[in-house]
């Protein structure tokens, strides 16, 4: 299929060949695996050329390439669409810029191609500096999740048909993603019959169906027997191995773990030891009061000896059986001794 010749269209046709070029190194991982790293790449630097396809023709008449460059003050009025501080810069937009760009246009990725995007481009920083492995579900995974993002630049922003433009590689990325839709159903499934029989949470049930694996990047994890009659995490394209703990520490990690710089602005740490489970995984916030482990809910209560209200840890306290506080509790111990 030919691409466009015009010059103002060298991003454009830059970005139809990357993702051919991301699609032939996929085949020829099958013989190669190191090929396998520059599919990726080919592919996530591919979608980027699109986007900022995008913003060239966003760009002002007068100045037009303004938004392939890193203007950090640059403001837009959507109902004149003129721009303002507009300051000249040699720094080409990174791909946080990019996306912030698109945000000012009034112009945002919809949330499913968001996702499936920073999950692509995470998983090309990780496998150029972390050196994963990656097998060929994985890499279904990661071009199954790069169809949407291609598919809403392509027909939503640019206003171009993918078969038209990306033509065989456009038939081949879509029975790739069709693979991967059936094995993900086939998961999926599972889970539910699993969440409907109450062997997992509806937390854990989204945790396992949306997460992906550390090892390979695949968003293929499942639970399966291992045979002696106990439930076992694990990635359907590497047979990476996991524990419904750590999945949920990493969970917490990610989303509730203070940095330093929260606790230097006196932010307060939400993270407690369940006094039903005793795993770390009790989240006391202002929108969330349960344990993500074992879904305990643990209500306020006062202790019965000074009147203060019991911190979660006191709850669980060992060898508290009148529920007092942590104060009053080894007042009691001291007086019995």
């Amino acid at each position: 299929m030919k691409t466009k010749k015009n010059k103002t269209l060298q991003l454009y046709n830059n970005a139809i060949n990357s993702i051919k070029l991301g699609i032939e190194d996929y085949k020829l991982a099958k013989m190669n695996p190191n090929r396998i790293i520059s599919s990726i790449r080919n592919i996530d630097a591919g979608i980027l050329l699109l986007m900022k396809e995008e913003l060239r023709r966003k760009s002002p008449k007068d100045i037009p390439e303004l938004l392939l460059f890193d203007n950090i003050k640059l403001s837009y009025d959507k109902k004149t669409n003129k721009f303002s501080n507009v300051a000249g810069s040699k720094k080409t937009v990174t791909y946080d810029k990019i996306n912030v760009y698109f945000k000012m246009l009034g112009e945002p990725l919809n949330k499913k191609a968001r996702l499936a995007l920073d999950n692509l481009h995470k998983e090309r920083n990780n496998i150029e500096h972390h050196h994963p492995t990656l097998n060929d579900k994985s890499m279904e995974s990661l071009i199954a999740n790069s169809t949407i993002i291609i598919s809403e630049l392509l027909k939503n922003y640019l206003e171009e048909i993918p078969i038209q433009v990306l033509g065989e590689t456009w038939s081949e990325m879509l029975q790739i993603k069709d693979l991967y839709d059936f094995e993900k159903k086939e998961i999926d499934n599972n889970l539910k019959k699993l969440l409907e029989s109450g062997e997992i949470t509806k937390f854990q049930f989204d945790l396992i169906k949306n997460g992906k694996c550390s090892e390979c990047g695949a968003q293929l994890l499942n639970v399966n027997d291992n045979g002696m009659g106990e439930q076992i995490i694990n990635c359907k394209a590497c047979d990476e191995e996991y524990e419904m703990r750590d999945l949920i520490s990493d969970y917490i990690e990610d989303n509730y773990s203070l940095s330093y710089r929260d606790i230097k602005h006196g932010e307060q740490d939400i993270v407690f030891e369940c006094p039903e489970c005793g795993e770390m995984t009790y989240i006391r916030g202002n929108d969330m009061n349960e344990c993500l482990n074992c879904e305990h809910v643990a209500g306020r209560k006062c202790c019965p000896g000074c009147g203060e209200e019991l911190e979660l840890y006191e709850m669980g306290y060992l060898g508290n059986s009148e529920g007092l506080c942590s104060a009053c509790a080894h007042i009691q111990e001291d007086y019995d001794e």
